[in-house]
């Protein structure tokens, strides 16, 4: 009985480490975000019939509707060109702090502490 649980325990040793993932990596290199280039939209052309010195017009209702109502669609879509910006700066400043703990974890680990400490 001895002999065939020491077989077992052999066999299943023998399999489990043939089974092993192999160890992670110490230090793990941050992944580059994928570059975005946003594109800035386009103000809609100011009608001819506003004077935006005197902030005055002589424009028709139908002009100045479709006017504001352009503005409101480039309003809208400056909005999302700015939190498109802003989500990507998050990414790079995510980036850079990982990075700088990647070479802090390498560091570590090609040169103690002891050699540089005085």
């Amino acid at each position: 009985m001895g002999i065939s649980s020491g077989l077992i325990a052999v066999a299943l040793l023998a399999v489990g480490l043939q089974e092993a993932a192999p160890p992670e990596p110490a230090c793990v290199p941050p992944e580059v975000p994928a570059v975005e280039r946003t594109v800035k939209p386009t103000r809609p052309a100011t009608p001819s019939c506003v004077n935006e010195a005197t902030h005055r017009h002589t424009c028709s209702n139908r002009v100045i509707t479709t006017y504001e109502a352009s503005m409101d669609a480039y309003g809208q879509a400056f909005d999302a060109y700015i939190a498109t910006i802003n989500a990507y700066v998050q990414k790079l400043s995510a980036y850079a702090q990982a990075a700088n703990d990647y070479g802090q974890c390498e560091q570590r680990i090609v040169v103690p502490t002891r050699i540089i400490e005085p």
